[in-house]
């Protein structure tokens, strides 16, 4: 019941929505069909287990397929060019299992469904920035199955509601997208009486996904190489204490789709809200070194450590028509991602405040509800 209501309250969002506004001018609606290769795959609760497919895989690595089915609906409201999309795909995998207490395991089949509702506005020539309602929903099929260690299988339920922020770069021929995801709501379900206990239902409301994708248009077909990771924190607790730990997942892929109506007119003549074309926005994942900054009163000891990191990168050119002064706000810095999350998980309270100087100087993280809560966090050479 949880999982038909969030995907009926996709529907009726999106069809309520569409039917309240009225376009000035309808430029059409467009329909894309494609397939779904997985490269890479792992979900991994760290420490205890890991499920793989694709190319980690132990087995069946070219296992893996998906369908994909996209609508689209284009249209100028207010003077302003907007979009409505649906946008679902489903998933059939074959996992290998891993765990440091239960053995392992080859050849568990696996579907993934998603369905995305979303409205978008075109903020320049080539910006659009999409939001609306998404959902995502996972099973396993474990029943009957038994680990090399002898442990009995069970099935198990994974689905997540979350709200998309979505920026689309667009060229002639090619587009860029950058997302996140925020849950809002979600569901872990353990088929336990499927081995002769309770099943439990935990919720995992806390957690977060990236992707990125980049189309490219050739020859009547488009090619897209993707990439997407969800964190989620640890689940409630059931009665009994059980509950589902911290989990990540990673996916590589590639798909290929192709527009079954690509004569869907252009719009030109539609207003701007940022006028100005020239920005950046990215994520790079870094293999780089870190130095503390900490040296020995007596002497030049230092702690290094090479590890991996993130590195957010965005700017924007706020002043583009006074040339002869022209103002620039860039940032570029890295963190060290365990160290970045060791200091969130001290935080007790909602928010944190961040004091930077530069790339390279130390980062005061503070907490907002407790002044007295200070961290050091020291940047990665980018």
């Amino acid at each position: 019941m949880y999982k038909i209501r969030n995907i009926l309250l996709i529907i009726f969002s999106f069809i309520i929505f569409q039917a309240q506004l009225k376009a000035e001018e309808e430029l059409g609606s467009q329909h894309t069909v494609g397939l779904g290769f997985l490269y890479d795959y792992e979900y991994s609760e760290p420490n205890f287990m890991h499920l793989r497919s694709g190319q980690s895989a132990t087995a069946d690595e070219f296992a893996n397929i998906g369908l994909l089915y996209n609508y689209k609906n284009a249209f100028i409201k207010n003077g302003y060019l907007s979009e409505f999309e649906v946008d679902s795909s489903a998933q059939f995998l074959t996992q290998t299992y891993w765990s440091n207490s239960t053995g392992t395991m080859k050849a568990i089949d696996t579907e993934i469904y998603n369905l995305r509702g979303l409205y978008g506005i075109q903020l320049s020539k080539k910006l659009m920035l999409k939001s609306g309602l998404g959902y995502r929903y996972l099973y396993h099929y474990w029943q009957n199955r038994v680990s090399t260690t002898g442990a009995v299988g069970y099935d198990r339920e994974q689905d997540y509601t979350y709200i998309p922020i979505i920026a689309e770069l667009k060229s002639s021929s090619s587009t860029l997208k950058i997302e996140y995801d925020r849950i809002i709501e979600g569901n872990h379900t353990a088929y336990l009486s499927q081995t002769g206990s309770t099943d439990l239902d935990l919720d995992n409301n806390d957690g977060y996904m990236w992707k990125a994708s980049y189309e490219q248009a050739y020859k009547g077909f488009i090619y897209e190489p993707y990439y997407e990771f969800i964190s989620v924190e640890d689940s409630n607790a059931s009665a009994s204490g059980s509950f589902e730990p911290m989990n990540t997942t990673y996916e590589i892929g590639f798909k290929i789709t192709k527009n079954l109506n690509s004569n869907r007119p252009i719009a030109s003549n539609y207003k701007n809200i940022i006028e100005n074309d020239k920005y950046s926005f990215g994520l790079k994942l870094l293999r780089s070194s870190i130095e503390s900054g900490f040296y020995a009163p007596t002497g030049g000891a230092k702690i290094e450590e090479e590890d991996y990191g993130y590195s957010f990168v965005t700017g924007i050119n706020i002043i583009d028509n006074l040339k002869e002064l022209p103002i620039d706000i860039g940032l570029e810095i890295g963190f060290n991602s365990r160290y970045l999350l060791d200091i969130t998980k001290q935080i007790e309270g909602d928010n944190a405040r961040l004091s930077l100087a530069d790339a390279a100087s130390p980062t005061i993280v503070r907490e907002v509800d407790d002044e007295s809560a200070l961290y050091v966090l020291m940047p990665m050479r980018v």
